[in-house]
């Protein structure tokens, strides 16, 4: 039986991009009674309300986290991969992930982009804040200033790693980060728009190095292939 990774959603999306609908409350539940993660984005307004949004927008009933977290705790098996959009409430993250609102398997990612002269940061303040408590959290890796060795300095048990400009990763980065006891989950490529071909290409090598997790916009594909 083929080892089977983790594959999320992006932006909920399971079969190609579709801007009208990622992120919304009936994509995400079709794709997690899919049985996929989903890889999604989190904000909060000026009313301390949590939402669901890629670009900054005004809080409604449709994109209130609460709606979605009804989903997220039904679906508590499945991975929530949540990209903090703001900073400044790293006491109510470490509150909401606590609370199992984000379900049973979240972590928080891409910290380093709201901070990018002081990465890890922020990954260092809320481990502080809970206590010792595990909160789940991802460390970057990316061919933009964002090293193996900076990664792996971040207190995270996942690394995220994205290929922005090329199609740089290679077995090694994939060694290092399990030998350091974390997961690796890697960005699909059609995601920085890379062709089929180099999407096919790709995915044919992280299922040789035994990534632990794909974000991509064709779930249903990947499933088919990391399967075969």
């Amino acid at each position: 039986m083929p080892r089977m990774i983790d594959i999320l959603a992006h932006r909920a999306n399971v079969n190609g991009p579709k801007s009208a609908l990622e992120n919304s409350f009936a994509a995400t539940q079709r794709a997690l009674e899919s049985g996929f993660g989903i890889e999604t984005d989190l904000r909060r307004d000026s009313q301390k309300r949590f939402y669901i949004a890629h670009d900054l927008q005004p809080w409604t009933n449709e994109n209130d986290l609460t709606k979605f977290a009804a989903l997220f705790r039904k679906f508590s098996n499945l991975t929530i991969a949540m990209n903090v959009k703001e900073l400044g409430y790293e006491s109510d993250l470490i509150a909401l992930q606590k609370s199992g609102d984000l379900g049973g398997k979240s972590f928080y990612f891409d910290f380093e982009l709201l901070e990018p002269k002081t990465p890890g940061s922020s990954q260092r303040q809320i481990q502080k804040l809970s206590g010792g408590e595990k909160i789940s959290m991802a460390a970057r890796l990316s061919d933009r200033g964002e090293s193996l060795a900076q990664c792996l300095a971040i207190p995270a048990s996942v690394v995220w790693a994205d290929e922005f400009d090329s199609l740089w990763l290679a077995r090694d980065e994939v060694e290092a980060v399990h030998a350091a006891g974390r997961k690796f989950f890697a960005i699909s490529p059609e995601l920085h728009g890379f062709d089929e071909a180099a999407r096919l290409k790709r995915w044919q090598q992280f299922k040789n190095w035994q990534i632990d997790g794909l974000c991509t916009d064709y779930a249903l594909s990947a499933r088919e292939f990391f399967l075969r």
